[in-house]
């Protein structure tokens, strides 16, 4: 965390991965960031142009975006003087584990303003590998608080299961 706030030419990296893999297009993006990976999407995200760039899901877990000095970056990074849901975005949830270090404000929607009818939802979910390893990445994915908003945000004819079928021995 200490590289993406303070060092600029590693932010710049940084923001450069999440942006390549936005720019191949193909959208619309579903956005899952796990602790630091979620200042640097709420960055990149608070920058992108809505007629770009669709993005009906941003889901935050483990993220230490509640932290006062995480906000003060942010707003100082993205020009904001207060912290508002990135206008790409149409859904925003953000899940803390209750025993997470990371995320010690698990709540995000007072610190970061509604856009319209788009509000930062909070939810306190028992990690699946907690009290072990609350702030788990693996455990955070496993949660339906997790899986049922992608899910539904997704295209489900991608997840289809194909038709089993055989490859023909002669191709001419």
């Amino acid at each position: 965390g200490q590289e993406y706030l303070f060092v600029d030419a590693r932010r710049e990296a940084m923001r450069e991965s999440l942006l390549s893999r936005l720019r191949t297009g193909g959208g619309p993006f579903v956005i899952i960031a796990h602790s630091q990976g979620s200042m640097i999407a709420y960055d990149v995200l608070s920058g992108l142009d809505p007629d770009e760039y669709d993005i009906p899901l941003f889901v935050t877990v483990g993220s230490p975006l509640g932290l006062t000095e995480v906000q003060d970056r942010l707003k100082t990074f993205t020009k904001q003087k207060r912290l508002t849901v990135p206008a790409v975005v149409k859904r925003w949830i953000n899940i803390a584990d209750p025993l997470d270090p990371v995320c010690a404000d698990k709540k995000l929607a007072s610190d970061y303003r509604a856009r319209g009818e788009v509000a930062v939802e909070d939810v306190v979910a028992w990690n699946a590998d907690s009290p072990r390893h609350p702030h788990s990445a693996t455990g955070y994915l496993r949660l339906s608080a997790v899986r049922k908003p992608v899910l539904d945000a997704m295209n489900r004819n991608l997840l289809q299961p194909i038709a089993p079928f055989t490859i023909a021995r002669d191709l001419v």
